[in-house]
């Protein structure tokens, strides 16, 4: 007995003493009444990309002759990106225009003559008719005549040839031409001018000479852990935080998820899914900027919240009863890293302590709301 009452003074000078230490200033918060969403989280940080992008390049070796393009630009569909050296391959195709030239004059030739032959069998068909000429003059005028018609057609068939070499020509020629593919900006221009570039290669670039992106295309991939996946499908909406904009939300939504798992060597397994932004949050962004993604795959639009920040371990939170802090345990519903639902155990009456990092925030020890906090969140 003697034992047992000396505890309980022993609790009470404790107590006692720790209502005349100097109380803790916190910041305390009502719970209230908003939307909470279960959430799912990139397990590493994704990029913007772009839907469409282009790593052009010449198809022939040359000389840069003309570089009408420089990193940043906004182009058109169709504009001039740079030229190469065009003469050699010009005077091919002058070559090969003068030669469709020539071959279509010995085709006006060659079947004006054949005309001329066909009218003259004609000619004296009337007479033979007419009974003036015997019928074996004839003979001669129709060998003439094929003849003829048989030069007119070796002609046709030559200029066709010789317009197809031209078309080749006219081909080789354009290849010295690099137009814009599409509406975009130019990401990167790797060739000067003057420099010699080198053709496609296979399957990859020997040398690369622009780089093209549509900004209005981009989209965000983000990796998500793969225990996850199978409570994301398009069309959920999602939140994305750019890390070159601090303090904005981009809304989007997801528009497809990986088919397959990424396995890397140590790291956690992972889905990539891909969301579409807001076309207004579009202007001004750069491919590669780094992106968080939140995906909301459930939502409780009207319950009672707190701040994640003030849950403490086992569902609990603390709250500041007169001028102590006490432990208040409460059934969690939805939540986030931002907000999380209460359920019970709370009604919206009890000023909860946002730690903030705070030390000392332990049940029984003294405290007072600091000066100027205490708002609903």
């Amino acid at each position: 007995m003697v034992t047992l009452a000396a505890l309980a003074l022993a609790c009470v000078w404790l107590v006692l003493r720790a209502r005349r230490e100097e109380p803790i200033d916190v910041d305390v918060v009502r719970a209230a009444r908003g939307e909470v969403c279960s959430t799912i989280v990139n397990t590493r940080a994704g990029s913007l990309r772009a839907r469409t992008r282009a790593s052009i390049a010449p198809e022939i070796a040359g000389a840069v002759t003309t570089m009408a393009v420089e990193r940043g630009q906004t182009v058109r569909r169709g504009e001039l990106l740079l030229s190469l050296d065009d003469a050699v391959l010009r005077a091919h195709r002058d070559l090969a225009a003068a030669e469709c030239d020539v071959l279509r004059s010995d085709l006006r030739h060659a079947c004006i003559a054949s005309e001329q032959a066909e009218r003259e069998l004609t000619r004296h068909r009337k007479l033979v008719d007419e009974g003036w000429e015997s019928a074996d003059a004839l003979d001669h005028l129709k060998n003439e005549r094929d003849l003829r018609a048989s030069d007119c057609d070796t002609a046709f068939a030559r200029v066709s040839r010789a317009e197809a070499q031209l078309a080749v020509a006219d081909a080789e020629l354009a290849r010295t031409v690099m137009l814009a593919p599409f509406d975009g900006v130019v990401a990167e221009v790797t060739v000067e001018l003057g420099e010699r570039v080198l053709p496609l290669l296979g399957s990859g670039l020997a040398s690369g000479a622009v780089e093209l992106y549509a900004p209005s295309t981009f989209h965000v991939v983000a990796p998500i852990d793969e225990t996850d996946s199978g409570r994301v499908e398009p069309g959920l909406a999602a939140r994305v935080t750019l890390d070159s904009r601090p303090g904005q939300t981009f809304q989007g939504h997801v528009v497809s998820i990986a088919p397959y798992v990424l396995d890397i060597e140590e790291q956690n397994r992972t889905v990539e899914v891909e969301v579409e932004l807001a076309p207004e949050a579009l202007r001004g962004l750069l491919p590669g900027t780094s992106a968080d993604v939140e995906i909301v795959v459930e939502r409780a639009p009207d319950v009672l919240r707190i701040p994640t920040a003030c849950v403490q371990p086992g569902d609990t939170v603390l709250v500041l009863d007169g001028d102590v802090l006490a432990l208040r345990r409460f059934e969690r519903g939805l939540s986030n890293w931002e907000w999380t639902e209460v359920r019970s155990g709370l009604d919206g009456s009890e000023w909860v302590v946002a730690p903030r990092g705070q030390s000392g925030l332990l049940e029984g020890a003294p405290a007072r709301r600091r000066e100027g906090v205490g708002v609903a969140p």
